[in-house]
């Protein structure tokens, strides 16, 4: 699957910088496996503020609208955050959307 590589980067450093300030942590483990991202550790009252539910961090909330228009999903679990990589979904082509099309009158 290929992805827009500088989005997801900006994103993925937005999430960590916020899991890192507002978790008051030293450090974060990033782990790929297949086409999900591991965060963690994410304390627990970090966890919305992660998913944008919280607007306490500006770079955490784009960050995840940027990957969820990418296709991605984000969810906690078990004190991490967990990036699913989905193909994005593709624009519907002018002839799929009826665009051009005549009706006969």
């Amino acid at each position: 699957m290929l992805l827009e590589r500088e989005p997801c980067e900006r994103a993925l450093a937005a999430l960590s910088e916020a899991a890192l300030r507002h978790g008051r942590l030293e450090g974060l483990e990033l782990y790929v496996a297949g086409t999900t991202i591991s965060l963690s550790p994410v304390a627990p009252d970090v966890g919305s503020v992660l998913l944008g539910a919280e607007l306490r961090d500006l770079g955490a909330a784009i960050g995840t609208r940027v990957l969820e228009a990418l296709g991605g999903r984000l969810e906690l679990d078990a004190g991490r955050l967990l990036i699913r990589l989905e193909k994005p979904p593709t624009p519907a082509s002018p002839a799929e959307a009826g665009a051009g099309s005549e009706v006969a009158s």
